[in-house]
């Protein structure tokens, strides 16, 4: 490993370090430093890395110890997934974007949560007015229409074939809303049982939600804005708060005056 990568990307460096001594052949974080990506792109790079490394930086050294063993007991000596790659990891990676989220809500005793057999959520803080806060992030991937698409598409320009085109139909399709609403009835439940089995009454509780759009929801600002305001509006149904952040292309959206109604 290169001393300008150890420099430039030190959080990510340790977990190259902790992944060798882990023996984990496939591991994700081994391929960074000796990749064309890295090599001719730096721009580029410094866009997928540098995102990765400043999540990583905000974290104190106590949790950020925690983390990083979290990350090796989940995912070493896991290769990618034949179709979605890495999607396994990244997603535990954007649990670190829970911490700055508390950290914005003027939080302090931020602590990630030890995972037990009981699904359990992400974060436990203490809020600003000293009550129980607790975070669960939550990545919704791309539809595996989407996947699939892209797979054939990337097939056939290796093969030297004439790649497919479509019909961009920039609204949200009812399995698009199931998934969101499932995923923050989840993290809703999450949180419930762990502040039961851990006696937190009337605790605040707040999803991240990490959303990767397919084309059809990221192409143009008002489907996009759309769908930001349906996925912060599932919450409200369900007594949470929903916080977004993307993955990918992001359009401006002007603040509503309240939350769209759920479709």
């Amino acid at each position: 490993m290169s001393f300008g990568f150890r420099h430039q990307y030190p959080r990510l460096a340790e977990l190259l370090d902790e992944e060798t001594s882990h023996n984990a052949e496939l591991n994700y974080f081994r391929r960074i430093p000796d990749s064309l990506q890295f090599a001719l792109m730096p721009r580029l790079a410094e866009e997928v890395y540098g995102l990765v490394e400043r999540d990583l930086a905000q974290l104190d050294p106590a949790n950020w110890d925690d983390f990083r063993q979290k990350i090796f007991e989940k995912h070493k000596n896991k290769g990618p997934d034949p179709t979605r790659g890495y999607s396994a990891l990244f997603s535990t990676l954007n649990e670190v974007k829970g911490y700055g989220v508390l950290k914005q809500e003027g939080c302090s005793d931020i602590r990630l949560v030890e995972e037990t057999r009981r699904r359990s959520p992400d974060w436990r803080a203490v809020g600003p007015d000293g009550g129980d806060v607790l975070l669960e992030v939550k990545t919704i991937l791309r539809s595996d229409d989407e996947v699939d698409f892209d797979s054939g598409n990337g097939e056939a320009l290796e093969q030297g074939r004439q790649p497919a085109v479509r019909r961009v139909w920039p609204e949200m399709s009812d399995g698009f809303k199931n998934k969101i609403r499932s995923q923050i009835g989840n993290a809703k439940e999450q949180m419930d049982r762990y502040a039961a089995a851990h006696g937190i009454i009337g605790c605040r509780q707040i999803v991240l939600a990490v959303a990767e759009l397919d084309f059809d929801l990221s192409s143009g600002s008002q489907a996009f804005c759309k769908a930001r305001r349906f996925i912060e509006a599932c919450g409200a149904d369900q007594s949470v708060e929903v916080r977004t952040t993307f993955i990918g292309l992001q359009w401006p959206c002007e603040e509503p005056t309240e939350l769209a109604p759920i479709e």
